[in-house]
């Protein structure tokens, strides 16, 4: 059962808005996660979003999540947006995301799996950055 929070602090109207946006992208899983989602935001408070973009992005990933984040900041009237990839995202910051965070796009069932990963890579010893590298792409083989 995915621990991932289904009632977020965000209003409903600007979670359907998040949705609407990212269904114009390819986009496999996204979680809304952060102060938005504990319900601790302030003015200055950032949106935060972990994305996993389709496989057909690897090489384009880069203007794909800079083009997310200028439409949710320019939709939902922010100036601060932070998107976060699944594949990239340092293990505990993962984990942490994917339990607290709200799953916008996706299934839980995919969601459980990445903070699963997230939670085994956390427990892991420390390792070089090439390791943890090769981690993180053993990880993605075995999610596509």
């Amino acid at each position: 059962m995915s621990r991932t929070r289904s009632t977020p602090r965000l209003g409903s109207e600007e979670v359907q808005v998040l949705r609407h946006v990212l269904s114009g992208y390819p986009v496999r899983l996204a979680v809304v996660f952060g102060s938005e989602v504990r319900g601790d935001a302030h003015s200055t408070s950032d949106i935060d979003l972990a994305v996993e973009f389709e496989a057909s992005l690897e090489d384009s990933n880069t203007d794909a999540r800079l083009d997310l984040i200028a439409d949710v900041a320019s939709t939902l009237g922010r100036n601060a947006v932070d998107i976060a990839d699944l594949g990239t995202m340092r293990p505990v910051v993962g984990e942490s995301a994917l339990e607290e965070g709200l799953v916008l796009v996706g299934s839980a069932e995919r969601a459980e799996r990445y903070r699963e990963a997230f939670e085994r890579l956390s427990e892991a010893p420390d390792r070089t950055r090439g390791e943890r590298f090769d981690a993180v792409l053993d990880r993605t083989a075995d999610l596509v």
